[in-house]
């Protein structure tokens, strides 16, 4: 018989996912129950249940409200987590939120020097491409002329959520 080591919930948002977390727990599966950020909300962990114990979530640093100070991204995680509190106070931070301050982060770094060229999207494009080890929110930034993608590994952490908050799994 197959014993998996985990289990991968690929729902899309948390209603389903939380029913499909539900279902594993009452099956008696105990193995951990791996999510995307996509599922790193409360509204998820609480709809969970009692399947919420065996959760793992692929989330974002910038969940967490205690991130080391020896972590390179602690200070910008630091300044977007006081920023989205001041402007959203009753809103909860989610790994995703932190999708569009990097966006706007970087267009900022790379239009500092266009002037009006800024408005130019092939000047933009140029000078995102120019950009290397950019420390935003979700993580440090690379690019290149072929290459638009940037491996956010510095940003991503397995987290539980307990006691109300995000902690990193152990």
């Amino acid at each position: 018989s197959l014993r998996p080591q985990a289990i991968f919930d690929m729902s899309s948002n948390p209603p389903p996912g939380a029913l499909v977390a539900k279902k594993i727990a009452q099956l008696g599966i105990t193995v951990p129950i791996v999510v995307s950020q996509n599922l790193q909300t409360k509204v998820f962990a609480n709809r969970a249940g009692d399947a919420a114990e065996q959760i793992l979530y692929v989330g974002a640093k910038a969940a967490m409200s205690e991130v080391p100070d020896s972590d390179p991204l602690a200070a910008n995680i630091r300044d977007f987590r006081a920023q989205f509190k001041k402007l959203a106070p009753d809103v909860e931070l989610v790994s995703l939120s932190a999708v569009c301050a990097d966006a706007v982060l970087l267009t900022q770094v790379a239009a500092k020097s266009l002037g009006t060229k800024a408005l130019d999207g092939n000047a933009l494009r140029e000078a995102l491409e120019t950009l290397k080890d950019v420390p935003g929110v979700q993580g440090i930034w690379n690019f290149s002329p072929t290459s638009h993608e940037s491996v956010l590994k510095d940003g991503v952490v397995l987290l539980k959520f307990t006691k109300g908050d995000w902690h990193p799994a152990q």
